[in-house]
């Protein structure tokens, strides 16, 4: 599953891309080709290099092609992940939560999909992985209404709480 954003940042979708699965195509599905996501733009890992993520009841069954990434695009996705991290800290708590609750709607409309998808991969039964995914539907959900809240609540650790006592 890709997130695409449109340029100016107000348009999100989710998008699969595929590639046929020979002769199973047919019985499982096709297979999806998946990429480093860095940066805000899909990239293969550096060395070009990819495996298979097969299905754990029929291992002729390819899921998906996913790039065999190292050190270094670990690396460039930190680095590209903090200059966001800043861009995001700085966009205010609605629009942040405008954004997380467009993702839950987009998962939403891709709910059987993406449940059918976590079912060849894992092994899980469907209802587990609809479970599943609606799970992270429902967090979307709740987050994008802290979001909204006039005066979120804050949570201490305990270091924090130690700390507050001390000063």
């Amino acid at each position: 599953v890709t997130r695409i954003q449109s340029e100016d940042k107000k348009t999100m979708s989710l998008a699969l891309h595929t590639t046929d699965n020979g002769d199973l195509s047919t019985t499982y599905g096709k297979t999806i080709a998946i990429q480093n996501w860095i940066g805000g733009k899909e990239q293969p890992a550096r060395s070009g290099e990819t495996f298979n993520s097969t299905n754990p009841s029929d291992t002729r069954d390819i899921v998906a092609v996913v790039p065999s990434s190292a050190a270094a695009d670990m690396n460039e996705a930190i680095t590209a992940a903090e200059g966001m991290r800043r861009e995001w800290r700085n966009t205010p708590a609605p629009v942040r939560a405008n954004i997380i609750g467009t993702f839950g709607e987009l998962m939403a409309e891709i709910k059987d999909d993406i449940a059918y998808l976590a079912t060849r991969e894992m092994g899980k039964t469907l209802r587990e992985a609809g479970g599943s995914v609606q799970e992270a539907i429902d967090t979307a959900q709740f987050f994008q209404s802290e979001g909204r809240r006039r005066c979120a609540i804050k949570s201490f650790s305990p270091t924090d709480v130690r700390k507050a006592l001390w000063e």
